[in-house]
């Protein structure tokens, strides 16, 4: 008598092996799908940021400064015209809620003029009543951004956007970046564009200028 062993299936060893394989190739697929999305996220903030500063640039540009269309936009003009027209120059990529505007990160972002202290290096505007301002000049902040997302809004290119005047920019409140002309001859090495290196940091404990895990903020100043 002849046995046959017809033992069908697969050994243990075989089933973990293509389990790992499995598990591998979902990994895969996860991590570029999230690559993916986060390169969606960054090129729709960078689109944001532009596009508002376009709808603000042609909003004010019949008017002296910038004072009225900030105004607008942050709905505190007196007029509700005014306010309505405000609300337009916003895209409407933006979230909104009672307390502002909303990123594509879902950090905060705000709208005014820019600081005085230790950004603005031109002499300003003289107003009628002889004071000073730089109202000339408006400021658009995106809060709340972690420490990935600071060093890569950071590091946007501004020199191909002719549309679009660039004053300068300002990381985590004290960092400061201008364009070589407007440094007035100063050989500091903050002129734009931003080195990589400052905004992630040299190693040693340096984490950069971006050196938050979280709620990193920059601010662009534009003329």
């Amino acid at each position: 008598m002849v046995n046959k062993n017809n033992e069908k299936g697969r050994s243990m060893i075989e089933v973990m092996g293509y389990m790992g394989v499995v598990i591998a190739v979902v990994a895969g697929i996860g991590h570029l799908v999230a690559n993916a999305f986060d390169n969606y996220k960054y090129s729709k903030a960078y689109i944001q940021l532009t596009d508002l500063v376009g709808g603000i640039v042609r909003a004010a540009a019949v008017d002296a400064d910038y004072r009225e269309v900030i105004k607008m936009v942050n709905g505190t003009h007196d007029e509700a015209l005014k306010n309505r027209e405000g609300q337009r120059i916003i895209p409407a990529s933006f979230g909104r809620t009672a307390n502002g505007l909303i990123n594509a990160f879902g950090g905060k972002v705000t709208v005014s003029l820019p600081p005085e202290t230790g950004v603005i290096l031109d002499e300003g505007v003289t107003q009628d009543d002889g004071s000073v301002t730089h109202s000339d000049k408006f400021a658009i902040a995106f809060e709340g951004l972690s420490r990935k997302q600071c060093i890569e809004m950071a590091m946007k290119d501004w020199e191909n956007n002719h549309n679009i005047d660039l004053y300068a920019i300002i990381i985590n409140t004290n960092n400061y970046w201008y364009w070589p002309v407007y440094t007035q001859g100063s050989t500091d090495d903050n002129t734009l564009p931003i080195k990589r290196s400052a905004v992630t940091g040299t190693g040693n404990g340096d984490m950069g200028q971006c050196d938050q895990d979280t709620d990193n903020v920059i601010m662009w100043i534009f003329n």
